[in-house]
């Protein structure tokens, strides 16, 4: 990991940069498979550059943001998709026969799954957002802020299928806060998630009994 801090312009702008690679080995990956849950091990990579800037060219008026580029792939990772339920079934019941601590998967065919992307791992992904304040002497401040994010895909499981995957989206979030003049009071004002975009929370499968099924949760509407 290496990064940078710096300030400019006498502090009215801050710029962080930071660049990433990790390697890791034996990564463990907690999966939900119908009502148990299961722990496999993975090699991933990870690499990335993230970029963040507070900028106050006159007083009062402020901007932020963020860019987040990300690389991941798993390097080995064998394993069996619950969702698919013959070889799953087949795979407990051989597990079951075996002793303490053997490997699970002696001739059940797990699929590898090396070259996949990490779960919630976008390759990009940014925000951008400006205030400002608006003084009003004895009545206090008042200050508008839109802010705006974008993100590219994703997936919510490590299998990368299409049912897993999370499209790109984007989201416009306002707020009005006023402040007493000793600060000690405030009150806010938001609309979150102004286009009321659908964005799924969680992703993961159900019971074998009921085929194995899909089951996802939205993020919060508008």
């Amino acid at each position: 990991m290496l990064g940078s801090k710096n300030t400019f312009f006498d502090d009215r702008l801050t710029l962080n940069v930071e660049g990433y690679f990790y390697n890791y080995r034996d990564q463990q990956q907690v999966l939900v498979d119908g009502l148990s849950i299961r722990t496999d091990n993975a090699d991933s990579e990870m690499q990335g550059i993230d970029v963040e800037f507070d900028a106050e060219p006159i007083p009062g008026l402020r901007f932020d943001g963020t860019v987040s580029v990300m690389d991941t792939e798993f390097t080995e990772y064998l394993a069996v998709d619950p969702i698919d339920v013959l070889v799953a079934v087949n795979c407990r019941a051989e597990a079951q026969a075996l002793v303490p601590f053997q490997t699970p998967f002696p001739g059940c065919s797990p699929t590898d799954w090396s070259g996949n992307e990490l779960t919630r791992a976008p390759k990009l992904q940014y925000s951008i957002g400006v205030e400002y304040d608006v003084y009003l002497g004895r009545f206090g401040t008042l200050t508008p802020r839109v802010q705006y994010y974008w993100q590219s895909e994703s997936f919510y499981r490590a299998f990368n299928t299409e049912t897993d995957r999370q499209s790109h989206y984007h989201q416009t979030d306002v707020k009005l806060t006023w402040r007493s003049p000793s600060e000690s009071i405030y009150l806010e004002f938001f609309v979150d998630n102004l286009e009321d975009v659908e964005v799924f929370q969680n992703v993961l499968v159900g019971a074998r009994s009921q085929g194995s099924p899909h089951i996802a949760w939205y993020d919060r509407p508008r």
